[in-house]
């Protein structure tokens, strides 16, 4: 018999694309239904990238501490290429913070965020301006498109 993994009643979801340029949405159960996503960005440019990780570690503490979300959800992206170990070193430090406040942290998949959200090349901003949300740049979109993946619990599938 499969054991499945228990997974908690989320009420706050804190989704990150992670990166330099880091995009972060946040939506919170209100009743039934769910708060449209909150969103922004956090931007790391050192050029060293034990500093970019220390200082997204720093906010993204603040952060958790502040919004005390019951789940991190993070874009996993793809490891290959130069950029892949710092894109790695954003998605270890993001399971780091989420074990270290005690809080569940989903890594779903770029393109379970993609199709979630109906678009497959490009186009990522305008599919969000159509839901309402006014988004600066395509990180910020893919936070919010993946909060609302997690909030209307389809990470259930990916999390099994």
């Amino acid at each position: 018999m499969t054991k499945r993994r228990q997974i908690p009643r989320i009420e706050r979801v804190l989704a990150l694309d992670t990166g330099s340029a880091c995009g972060w949405a946040t939506v919170c159960r209100d009743g039934l239904l769910w708060t449209p996503p909150q969103f922004g960005s956090a931007h790391f440019p050192q050029l060293d990238r034990a500093r970019r990780w220390r200082e997204f570690h720093d906010w993204l503490a603040d952060f958790v501490f502040e919004a005390k979300p019951d789940i991190i959800a993070y874009e996993r992206g793809f490891h290959r290429g130069p950029g892949s170990l710092s894109l790695f070193g954003f998605h270890v430090v993001a399971e780091m913070v989420g074990d270290l406040h005690g809080v569940t942290v989903l890594a779903v998949a770029n393109a379970t965020i993609r199709k979630f959200s109906g678009v497959r090349h490009g186009k990522l901003m305008e599919s969000a301006g159509l839901r309402g949300w006014r988004v600066a740049d395509d990180h910020q979109a893919d936070a919010c498109f993946l909060a609302e993946y997690v909030a209307q619990g389809l990470y259930r599938a990916v999390a099994a």
